[in-house]
């Protein structure tokens, strides 16, 4: 007789590697029991799980099985089939292996997951134009994991994408936003901290909270707006305002790059302050140029570490305040992120340029929060004015970044990368956009619809997918 159960992790949150030099942690997600007559009375368990670095924000994707009784269990056998974008890890890869298990008898209470319901995009061409739909997928077709539209509380995704398959735990499936971090982490504490202590959080100075030791007096007018405006007038590789060149400072292969490895490979939070005050000083201002710099982002969320621990002590932590105060009472009981790596062995100070492991559903929550104006409930949990000035897709805002859609340029704002589109009545909307590298996005609709894609693009193609084409299907399904 076959039968099926949840197999749920006690701790899915990152597993650092136990002794050793191991470059990987591990992530563990929900899974599966059963029981078939060929296993002889045992049971066979199988789960998703996610290979990721400290340092990175590309996720492995794999899976693992074992058989097991109360007397013993297997052999553990795993493979890894998917990932989204590499940086240190230069190339993709398949593994797959066989490795010693332990039975251990656990008491521990674990909740079952009760995931939201996600429907094939299939279903979607019963009621609307295929050719529109089809257009949703062109355009980095090849390097897609998934995609998809969340609509009154449903999501509506493509099959997630293995290279040898689909992959079976779709809902479980853990993605590395890289810099979708900016606006579901940085951006969000930044609204949250607002709401706890007063909108003038977001002007709040650097030099009032971190000791500056930069030799030059640019971070004397930074405040922790211009941190998430990616507009601090600091940086080196490009000192000309024209032409534009927002990724410079970014731009691993260029002028920038030995400065921006020399912040992104140090572990500790204070070796990567160290490395922030090293860059120069551009001959503008703060707010004027937009230049798309982790450090900055970095900064901004050392800076509200500091503003937390000023208002709730010293012992404060900050993420742990947001996995409580926000992303739970969202429905998010899980969301793995990447610290810096101290050698006292604290938990370290989390990333906010990079560094979320987000499933779809985790996606559709934040996404959902932010269209209901920060309020879960009837409790606000974020400032809506602040979330308005970041997120209202009526109003103009931010600052040129020297790409443009058919209609407008594209700005970018608090995190967010607003995307000017027409809709089909001839109104001009500005849509944020959570971006992250390798093609990841997540799209604020005006109708209240979400759109979602993971994928591991090369930078050659990554802006080659057309954006906007969700945003036609959502206008086509329920005008905005």
């Amino acid at each position: 007789m076959t039968y099926t159960r949840c197999a749920i992790p006690t701790d899915q949150e990152i597993q650092p590697p136990r002794g050793g030099d191991s470059f990987w942690d591990i992530i563990l997600s929900p899974g599966r029991l059963w029981s078939e007559p060929i296993y002889d009375g045992r049971t066979r368990a199988s789960f998703p799980f996610v290979l990721s670095n400290s340092l990175e924000n590309d996720a492995h994707n794999g899976l693992a099985t074992f058989l097991f009784d109360d007397d013993g269990v297997s052999e553990l056998r795993f493979q890894i089939v998917q990932e989204t974008a590499t940086f240190l890890v230069s190339n993709c890869f398949d593994a797959w292996g066989v490795a010693a298990t332990t039975l251990r008898h656990n008491t521990a209470a674990v909740t079952s997951p009760n995931p939201a319901l996600l429907r094939p995009w299939s279903d979607l061409t019963k009621h609307y134009d295929s050719a529109l739909l089809d257009a949703a997928t062109q355009g980095g077709s090849e390097t897609a994991i998934v995609s998809g539209l969340v609509m009154d509380g449903e999501i509506h995704a493509t099959p997630s994408r293995a290279r040898h398959g689909n992959y079976p735990y779709p809902q479980q499936m853990r993605h590395g936003g890289w810099s979708v971090t900016k606006s579901a982490a940085a951006t969000m504490t930044m609204l949250r901290l607002a709401q706890k202590y007063g909108d003038d959080v977001f002007d709040a100075y650097v030099g009032d909270y971190i000791d500056v030791s930069a030799n030059h007096d640019g971070w004397g007018r930074i405040t922790l707006g211009d941190c998430l405006n990616m507009a601090t007038g600091i940086g080196d590789a490009q000192p000309t305002q024209e032409p534009m060149a927002i990724h410079a400072d970014n731009d691993t292969d260029g002028a920038g790059a030995e400065t921006y490895r020399r912040w992104y490979d140090r572990p500790t939070a204070q070796a990567k302050i160290d490395a922030c005050f090293a860059y120069a000083n551009y001959p503008w201002g703060p707010g004027e140029v937009a230049r798309y710099r982790d450090p900055d982002i970095f900064m901004a969320g050392t800076v509200m570490d500091a503003i937390y621990k000023h208002h709730e002590g010293p012992d404060a932590n900050l993420w742990a305040m947001m996995r409580r105060e926000v992303y739970a009472p969202m429905g998010i009981d899980h969301l793995p992120k990447n610290r810096t790596i101290e050698t006292n062995g604290s938990s370290g100070l989390a990333l906010m340029a990079f560094g979320l492991f987000l499933t779809l559903e985790d996606c559709s929550k934040i996404a959902r929060l932010l269209h209901d104006g920060g309020k879960a409930g009837d409790k606000q949990l974020l400032s809506p004015t602040l979330l308005a000035r970041a997120t209202d897709p009526t109003s103009d805002k931010g600052l040129p970044t020297g790409d443009s859609t058919v209609d407008d340029p594209i700005t970018y704002h608090m995190a967010f990368w607003h995307y000017p589109y027409r809709d089909n009545n001839g109104r001009l909307w500005v849509l944020p956009k959570m971006s992250g590298y390798g093609g990841n996005m997540v799209l604020l609709l005006p109708n209240g619809m979400t759109a979602l894609r993971f994928a591991h693009d090369p930078g050659d193609v990554d802006e080659k997918y057309d954006v906007l084409a969700y945003a036609r299907i959502a206008d086509a399904i329920r005008p905005f």
